[in-house]
């Protein structure tokens, strides 16, 4: 198809609001993180960009498309993803424009992940006993103990997360137990994704009930 595709800076803002608007439901963080380092493509004019993907480690991450492509979706899709040199795609299940652009053609769909999100006004009351306070730099080697599974690359996400006193450390009697994080999913959203770690030595002791409870409390 004659479509314009070239790389630039970031996904052009304008069309990037346009989509988180078309979602249903709010950007999930996994995602939001690999868009962050992802090489971003625009299509059509440079001056009048009819779309935008964005690629991360060989996937496709991110994919908007006006209604001016519509007709085109798929080959669209297509040779976007053949120029950036993705073989896969990360969509998310409420994302219909990409469900609709990469489904296209035959594929192979497994499913990487589930995205619980819960909306509630309810108040938790955590156990007693728990103390909270704000994670500095010399708790990196007890935070490093709790991946894998909190961390994906935890010598450069606990520093970046600890920078933005984002991590709150959990504590009965005064020993560690496990942490609780609080990122904003995307710059300027109200909306955040929570994370729980728990150390080894106390897990399947009932501990994450309260380090939850005390996250959603909003410390």
């Amino acid at each position: 198809m004659d479509l314009e595709i070239a790389a630039c800076a970031a996904p052009p803002s304008e069309l990037r609001q346009r989509y988180f608007e078309s979602l249903p439901a709010p950007q999930v963080h996994y995602v939001e993180e690999r868009v962050a380092l992802a090489r971003t493509l625009q299509l059509g004019p440079a001056d009048a960009p009819l779309g935008y993907m964005a690629i991360h480690d060989g996937a496709v991450v991110e994919f908007y498309a006006t209604n001016a492509l519509l007709p085109q979706l798929d080959e669209a899709f297509r040779a976007a993803a053949a120029h950036g040199g993705a073989g896969s795609a990360i969509i998310k299940s409420y994302d219909a424009l990409a469900l609709v652009a990469a489904s296209g053609r035959a594929v192979r769909v497994t499913t990487i992940g589930v995205n619980c999100t819960a909306w509630t006004d309810q108040r938790f009351e955590p156990p007693p006993g728990f103390a909270a306070r704000l994670a500095s730099v010399a708790d990196f080697p007890f935070l490093r103990e709790l991946s894998p599974g909190l961390f994906e690359r935890p010598e450069t996400e606990i520093p970046r997360h600890l920078a933005a006193e984002e991590i709150t450390l959990y504590e009965l009697g005064g020993t560690p137990v496990g942490c609780g994080i609080c990122t904003p999913v995307r710059a300027g959203a109200d909306v955040f994704d929570l994370g729980v770690g728990v150390h080894p030595d106390w897990r399947r002791r009932g501990a994450a009930l309260g380090l939850e409870s005390k996250n959603h409390d909003g410390h």
